[in-house]
């Protein structure tokens, strides 16, 4: 059977027969015969930010490979501040897919909006005609189907999520490599084959991120060293509770480093908790948009988080970083970049962890003490 990412067995079934039965239907619809002009490219990546923020890895090589072409990218809207001001790209074209889809509403209104984004969205991608088309989502919701409605001369992505013989060529899947990795086997097809350590994400903050940044770093009237913990996730089972953060506060203050929580505004609660008991840790949620942060992550001596987009960004701005990880996914494939980086994971004690359902910490039950003994 074909290598499909989904865990559920009727799934994979599912795409299995629909391989079968509608490749002799639609393959000879799809053009397999390399453009010689490229001139606009698209690249599909309707994901999370941490997720686009790897996916900004490839911009450079693509521009180096080809200096003179467009280059347009689709995503859903809440991605845009990781593309921000980024100078390889075009055009941000949004496709508000229902499983990144985050917002506070319901099942039904994600599907609506979802098929809003899509249609309006598809009349545009038609009337550019890229020659090229980058598929950089291995799972559902890769939005495959632009392969064959797009009107795009050449495609590639992986099959992974069924549907591979849509694109002009079909990548093939490695297990046990990083995501940026699974980037590369993508260009190769297209004439790039650059080393996986050329593939660098990268944010492009402006001078009003940085004044923005060394404000409240000024305004903190940090003495010694400053610790950031970013506790947040997306997913609740992603996370330390209450309890090992606050006995990583207690060691930080301990070790004389100033502590402060950084997170969004929904995450105010969660820093509220972890500070009880602690009058000198600072709350700063809500304050930083994606690229102020970044700059605000540079300017700390420590930052501590778990399997977000602060782990990405912690791995580029070149600080030493403990990175808590669950047992939800592959850190292989999902780590964060950076030579100042520190894994930390425990085996899943369940298998597999994904798709239970339960908010327990079993697989995030580190010993805080013995981890941060050599801060």
């Amino acid at each position: 059977m074909q290598k499909y990412l989904s865990k559920k067995f009727y799934i994979k079934f599912f795409l299995f027969i629909s391989d079968i039965l509608l490749k002799p239907i639609l393959y000879w619809f799809i053009n397999r015969k390399f453009p010689k002009n490229i001139k606009k490219i698209l690249i599909i990546k309707p994901d999370h930010l941490g997720d686009m923020l790897l996916a900004t890895s490839i911009l450079k090589p693509l521009k180096q490979k080809f200096p003179d072409v467009f280059i347009d990218i689709v995503c859903g809207e809440w991605a845009l501040p990781v593309i921000e001001n980024n100078p390889y790209l075009r055009n941000k074209i949004i496709i508000n897919v229902p499983f990144a889809n985050r917002k506070n509403i319901s099942g039904l209104r994600k599907k609506i909006e979802f098929l809003k984004t899509f249609i309006s969205s598809l009349k545009l991608i038609r009337k550019e005609k890229y020659d090229l088309g980058l598929f950089l989502r291995s799972r559902r919701g890769n939005l495959v189907s632009l392969a064959l409605l797009g009107d795009i001369k050449y495609t590639v992505g992986h099959g992974t999520a069924g549907f591979g013989f849509l694109f002009s060529k079909e990548v093939e899947w490695k297990n046990g490599i990083h995501e940026v990795e699974h980037f590369v086997e993508i260009l190769k097809p297209i004439g790039i084959d650059n080393k996986t350590e050329d593939f660098i994400p990268e944010l492009f903050p402006l001078e009003l991120h940085r004044i923005f940044a060394k404000t409240i770093f000024n305004d903190l009237k940090i003495v010694s060293r400053m610790a950031i913990i970013h506790p947040g996730s997306g997913n609740l089972l992603k996370t330390l509770s209450i309890e090992k953060w606050k006995k990583v506060v207690s060691i930080l203050l301990n070790k004389n480093y100033e502590v402060v929580i950084t997170g969004s505004n929904s995450e105010v609660e969660l820093a509220k908790k972890i500070a009880t008991d602690f009058d000198k840790v600072k709350i700063l949620n809500g304050k930083f948009d994606v690229l102020s942060l970044y700059e605000f992550f540079k300017l700390a001596d420590l930052i501590i988080t778990v399997d977000s987009l602060s782990a990405h960004i912690a791995g580029i701005a070149n600080v030493r970083t403990y990175v808590f990880y669950s047992g939800l996914g592959d850190v292989n494939q999902w780590r964060a970049l950076g030579k100042n980086i520190t894994i930390l994971k425990n085996d899943c004690p369940e298998s597999p962890c994904e798709g239970k359902g339960k908010y327990n910490y079993a697989w995030m039950n580190f010993d805080i003490e013995k981890i941060l003994a050599n801060l």
